[in-house]
C-alpha cells in the first residue's frame, strides 16, 4: 500500500502548458514551422505530460492519457501474431475535424552505442510525441517533421523509469526528472522543484 505525502508536502506542479517548461519551446517551434498543426505534446509512456503546446492543463491530461492508451493498445496490436511486431513506431487517428498523430522516441539515449547498457544512472524509457493536426494538414508531412524532431532531440526525450521501491516515487508520482537538461534552459532542481 503506498500512503501518498498530505496537501502540505506535495512536489511542485507538474510541467507547465502552452510551452513554457524546458521542452515546450521546441513543440512551439514545431507548430509554428508545419503547416496545419494545432496542439502537440510530450507525454511518458504511463501517460504523465511532461510538456504541452496551445494546449489547456486539462487538454494535456486528456492527451497524456489518450496517448498511453492507443501506445499500449498499438503494442497489444504488434502481439496479435507470431512473431510479434515489434515496438509501435506511429499511430495516426483520423477523425472528421482532426488528426491525431503519435510517435513514439527511442527507448534508451541516442549516445549510448547499439546494444549497450547504461552502467551508472536510472533505466530510461522513451517518449511518446503527440501532435493535433487539422483537417487539412498533411498527415506526411506532419509525420516526417515529427521524425526529424525526434532525431534532432532525442537524447532530451528519455524519462526515467519509476518503481515502487525508488525514492521519486516516495516523494510522488507527478516527479520528473531527467539527467540530460536542454542546452540554454533552466533546469529544475530535483529536490525542491527550483529553477537553477
Amino acid at each position: 500500500m503506498t500512503i501518498r505525502p498530505t496537501s502540505a508536502a506535495m512536489p511542485a506542479p507538474g510541467p507547465p502548458v502552452n510551452g513554457t517548461s524546458e521542452l515546450g519551446w521546441l513543440l512551439e517551434d514545431f507548430l509554428a514551422q508545419v503547416p496545419g498543426t494545432q496542439g502537440a505534446f510530450l507525454v511518458a509512456r504511463d501517460g504523465l505530460v511532461l510538456t504541452a503546446a496551445r494546449l489547456t492543463r486539462d487538454e494535456a491530461d486528456s492527451a497524456a492519457a489518450v496517448a498511453s492508451a492507443l501506445y499500449s493498445a498499438g503494442g497489444a496490436a504488434g502481439s496479435i501474431t507470431s512473431p510479434p511486431a515489434g515496438d509501435v513506431q506511429q499511430i495516426i487517428v483520423q477523425h472528421a475535424t482532426r488528426y491525431t498523430i503519435l510517435m513514439s522516441t527511442p527507448d534508451q539515449h541516442p549516445d549510448l552505442a547499439a546494444g549497450a547498457t547504461p552502467t551508472s544512472g536510472p533505466a530510461v524509457v522513451g517518449c511518446v510525441l503527440g501532435v493535433l493536426a487539422g483537417p487539412d494538414a498533411h498527415t506526411g508531412l506532419v509525420g516526417d517533421r515529427m521524425a526529424a524532431l525526434i532525431v534532432s532531440v532525442a537524447k532530451h526525450l528519455v524519462t526515467a523509469t519509476r518503481t515502487g521501491n525508488s525514492r521519486e516515487d516516495a516523494r510522488g508520482a507527478d516527479t520528473f526528472t531527467t539527467d540530460v537538461p536542454v542546452e540554454g534552459a533552466g533546469s529544475r532542481d530535483e529536490g525542491t522543484g527550483d529553477e537553477r
